[in-house]
């Protein structure tokens, strides 16, 4: 053995090899995952196991989506922070879900946690390349590597001259296996100038990683939806065949009198009036027949309201048919926000409504002292459906923040 081997490597292939298949077009895969962990995943979430692949999550599931549940589980910080201190001392255990449902949601949220760890999948963000003041020419040569928060945004020195901005503090600090990637990039790379390609695969890491810890934060949500630790893990009575428990609703209809509006309750809103006539400074909430009590962790307050979301694209975050909680007008920078935005020029390809709920991510382009809207990305949480994609910030409005899924009314 090389005396510079100073480390063990550990690899856990999915598959150890190819065996002979009555089919020669689709290979028969040796999976390398425990029969027995297999078959109990099997019967909790109420599916048989392809090993061959092919699933769908709804009669089968294949070795894909276990790797993909894993990750996500392994992605939660909830997990990581409760079990700490087993995690410094022996390999993580994977704790089986209580639900098909639980199973489903995270599978989806760690094929996507997947694809941004990778960088398989394109995320756009408001970062952008920057000159110091007085500065008349600044080039791309890596130098003293640095961050620094200035008027509450965070600015990464590429050298003394030339920063890149709008890179918030948690993405600058996230650790994976370690190290820090949005700091390693650059600091492998001193002395290198960088190309213009090289800066947009930079913002694509950062945006990357923003977007991680946004999903990272939605799996713990979802198994907190679930029972939460340990109880999302543990099987349901009468196995996978048990049905879903319905949560209690916690909002209903009432009369208030005016002392009680936005401090118990707050507007019900068809979405379709939401996005078409709401003015860009306010509600029009006043003139509403119907209002909700509401149980939220959130403050009331004017320009809040409810509205009921259909469609699949937002799952699992806000379930088909859920009743979110909205706050209105948005200020300040949208970057990350999910949020209910009017469309002037499209449609979202799910319902065929000029109004969606989907996560606000824009590109910008500095021209002179001024900047403009390059890109404008509306993405669901849902991974089968596709982002919809504005050139242009005059082609939508945003009107509203999205705050919490409240369930079904009473």
């Amino acid at each position: 053995m090389s005396s510079a081997t100073r480390e063990i490597g550990h690899l856990f292939p999915l598959a150890m090899k190819t065996e002979p298949s009555p089919t020669p077009s689709v290979p028969r895969r040796r999976v390398n995952l425990s029969r027995g962990f297999l078959e109990e995943l099997s019967e909790r979430v109420g599916l048989r196991f392809n090993a061959d692949g092919a699933s769908d999550r709804r009669s089968a599931f294949g070795p894909e989506d276990v790797f993909h549940y894993i990750y996500a589980v392994l992605s939660s910080p909830a997990y990581r922070s409760r079990y700490a201190d087993f995690l410094k001392s022996d390999f993580p255990r994977v704790p089986l879900p209580g639900s098909r449902t639980l199973f489903e949601r995270l599978t989806g949220l760690g094929r996507r946690l997947t694809e941004l760890s990778l960088l398989e999948t394109e995320v756009t963000d408001a970062v952008e390349w920057r000159s110091a003041p007085g500065v008349v020419l600044a080039n791309h040569r890596v130098g003293r590597v640095r961050f620094s928060e200035i008027a509450g945004k965070g600015r990464v020195w590429l050298n003394e001259a030339r920063y890149c901005e709008e890179v918030p503090p948690e993405v600058w600090k996230f650790s994976i296996g370690g190290y820090r990637p949005a700091e390693k990039w650059l600091k492998d790379r001193k002395g290198r100038t960088l190309t213009e390609e090289d800066l947009e695969h930079y913002r694509g890491i950062v945006a990357a990683i923003g977007e991680m810890i946004r999903r990272m934060a939605e799996v713990d949500e979802v198994i907190e939806a679930h029972g939460g630790w340990p109880g999302a893990f543990e099987p349901r009575e009468g196995g996978a065949a048990a049905e879903e428990e319905t949560p209690e609703p916690r909002l209903r209809l009432v009369e208030p009198e005016p002392g009680d509006r936005y401090r118990t309750c707050v507007p019900l809103v068809p979405l379709r009036a939401a996005a078409g006539a709401f003015s860009e400074t306010q509600v029009e909430d006043e003139s509403s027949d119907e209002w909700v009590a509401i149980e939220t962790r959130h403050r009331l307050r004017e320009g809040m309201f409810v509205a009921q979301v259909v469609g699949k694209s937002m799952e699992p975050r806000i379930p088909d048919g859920a009743f979110c909680l909205f706050r209105g007008p948005v200020a300040g920078t949208r970057q990350g926000m999910i949020v209910l935005a009017a469309l002037r020029a499209a449609v979202d390809p799910e319902t065929d409504e000029r109004w969606t709920v989907k996560r606000y991510a824009s590109r910008k382009r500095v021209e002179g002292d001024s900047w403009r809207h390059e890109r404008i990305t509306l993405s669901p949480l849902n991974p089968d459906f596709e982002p919809i994609e504005i050139d242009s910030g005059d082609d939508l409005r945003v009107v509203a923040e999205f705050l919490e899924a409240l369930g079904d009314l009473e």
